[in-house]
């Protein structure tokens, strides 16, 4: 069966239930003067490992701060690979997660800091918070092998993003889209969520 799932390359995806999208009556007036935004670790959460066998308590917190930062790095590049639409720059992820690690700044303490202090610190005009949610992880071997069986008895995969742009000012919130997706069997989450980062750098306010 491993050989066989091997040499399946299909993975489905349904997308979308309807997207919203919220920007303040003041945003153009408050970004006018804005050059520069910053793009925090993304705070990812599963809520179901049970498709994936012998996962450590610790290893599920490993595997969902790594996934925080490969977010991070990924909306980072896919509004980067747009940056000519935009009217600002986006601060380099490397450069943000090492001014955050400078001022005792991480992924389990970001939550206790106001927006306006992050953008403080890290010397932006705006930061980007996101939160990404999946109801369940299927490891890559399984995902192609349920798509190869026609997902016979497999579960959906269900995820939701939210993100939202603050004023470096005074951390008022100015912008915000939220989204669900559903992911058909034999799709990972890792799947699910890059087509959720295509939808939005398409949505991404700033632009010229």
């Amino acid at each position: 069966m491993k050989y066989i799932a091997a040499l399946c390359s299909l993975v489905l995806l349904s997308f979308f239930a309807g997207a919203q999208t919220f920007e303040s009556k003041d945003f153009a007036e408050r970004t006018a003067s804005h050059k520069i935004v910053a793009i925090l670790p993304v705070a990812y959460k599963v809520s179901d490992y049970s498709l994936i066998e012998d996962l450590t308590e610790v290893e599920i917190k490993e595997s969902e701060k790594k996934s925080a930062q490969e977010l991070q790095r990924s909306m980072y590049s896919y509004l980067l690979n747009k940056a000519k639409h935009f009217s600002v720059e986006f601060q380099d992820v490397n450069k943000t997660n090492l001014l955050l690690k400078k001022a005792g700044v991480n992924a389990d303490s970001l939550a206790n800091y106001l927006p306006e202090e992050l953008a403080k610190i890290l010397q932006v005009d705006g930061v980007i918070i996101a939160d990404i949610r999946t109801d369940h992880l299927m490891d890559r071997e399984i995902a192609m092998a349920a798509a190869y069986l026609g997902g016979v008895g497999m579960r959906t995969n269900e995820s939701e993003a939210f993100v939202a742009l603050y004023d470096g000012k005074d951390g008022k919130l100015i912008w915000k889209y939220s989204k669900e997706a559903n992911g058909w069997v034999g799709a990972t989450a890792d799947d699910t969520v890059d087509k959720l980062m295509r939808k939005l750098a398409r949505k991404f306010p700033y632009t010229k």
